[in-house]
């Protein structure tokens, strides 16, 4: 994988650049990571010898996928960007090891100036994350700080009762601001892999201009699962919305989801305003959970909603045994409407769906 390698003096080249990964901030961050029960943090402090060995296997996987890390710099390359992390981005030891351990070789081959400052600097721009001067005021507008020092957005007022696209309802300190990034880079360092202008750039075009999501909402959706940046646009985002805008079909209840050729029947001022408050439910696969959970929905005739009646907005996201839960529980309260959905797919006859 990098025959370059072989060109280097060990002595000189090879081994402090190993001994910096073994004994640096980034083994030491590595290390806490827990994974299958292991991590430095769980040993005791006489342990000295088992905390050296996780870092090591830790570290030879890395080294072993991205066999690069070794031939760079360590001056111009690795150190500068061990430092990015910890100081510029704010990441703490556990957030920083976390994108060590899913996404280090990758990022820790990337240049600093050109690629992983640019694409932070755009992430602050498009969410309203950019620091001001010291002396500002910007007060705090936190739900809560929880003990491990994360941060929480309150949800955001919905687009009918928030008419200023240009203002955050509550201003950001910078030390919120500063959280908010690192605990998105954190849960989510493909991010920082991607493409600004062929993949970040399109998405939060579509979320404005498609969407219609205010700042503020595109900011708490972001922050919320900011695992959607790293979604396709064209093959996972949009179909997902398109299905959910897509007209319902008439159905019976021996009708399977992959016959199922209708959609979820909403308007688009229902599905963003719905996307807000759950923006998990754009993480799922469409064919295996969206589909046959909507199926489910349109059976019963039910719209989605937090009235008694309808679906509730997080029915995607509810595991299976919650899912069937609910509708065992809330059958009788639809013996009514499923009469007259009964009696409408009855009348569709020779346009009914094909059942299985």
């Amino acid at each position: 994988k990098e025959l370059l390698l072989l060109t280097y003096n060990a002595e000189e080249n090879i081994r402090p650049t190993i001994q910096y990964l073994l004994k640096g901030s980034l083994g030491t961050c590595l290390g806490v990571v827990e994974r299958k029960g292991v991590s430095t943090l769980l040993l005791e402090d006489d342990q000295e010898e088992e905390k050296n060995q996780i870092v090591r296997e830790r570290l030879k996987a890395l080294v072993m996928g991205h066999p690069k890390v070794l031939s760079s710099s360590l001056e111009r390359n690795l150190k500068p960007t061990v430092d990015f992390f910890l100081s510029d981005v704010g990441l703490s030891e556990l957030e920083f090891g976390k994108v060590m351990y899913r996404r280090g070789g990758t990022l820790l081959e990337a240049n600093v100036e050109r690629t992983l400052t640019a694409k932070v600097d755009f992430l602050r721009r498009e969410l309203g994350l950019e620091l001001e001067d010291e002396g500002d005021d910007c007060g705090p507008m936190l739900e809560e700080i929880s003990w491990d020092g994360q941060v929480k957005l309150d949800a955001p007022l919905s687009s009918s009762k928030n008419d200023n696209d240009n203002e955050i309802a509550h201003k950001l300190s910078n030390y919120e601001k500063t959280r908010l990034l690192a605990q998105m880079i954190a849960t989510a360092p493909d991010i920082l892999t991607l493409s600004i202008d062929n993949n970040l750039k399109p998405k939060f075009d579509y979320f404005r201009k498609n969407l219609n999501f205010t700042k503020e909402q595109l900011q708490y959706v972001i922050m919320k699962r900011p695992q959607l940046l790293a979604l396709n646009l064209d093959r996972n985002i949009i179909p997902k919305v398109e299905f959910f805008l897509q007209e319902r079909q008439p159905v019976n209840f021996g009708t399977v989801a992959d016959k199922y050729e209708g959609g979820l029947g909403m308007t688009m001022d229902e599905i963003r305003e719905w996307i807000v408050l759950f923006p998990q439910t754009l993480t799922f696969v469409l064919e295996s959970r969206i589909r046959s959970r909507t199926l489910d929905v349109v059976k019963y005739d039910l719209q989605v909603g937090d009235e008694d009646g309808m679906a509730p907005m997080n029915f995607i996201s509810r595991n299976e045994p919650s899912w069937k839960k609910w509708i065992e529980a809330n059958l009788h309260a639809q013996e009514n409407m499923t009469a007259g959905y009964n009696a409408r797919s009855a009348s569709v006859g020779n346009n009914e769906l094909d059942v299985e």
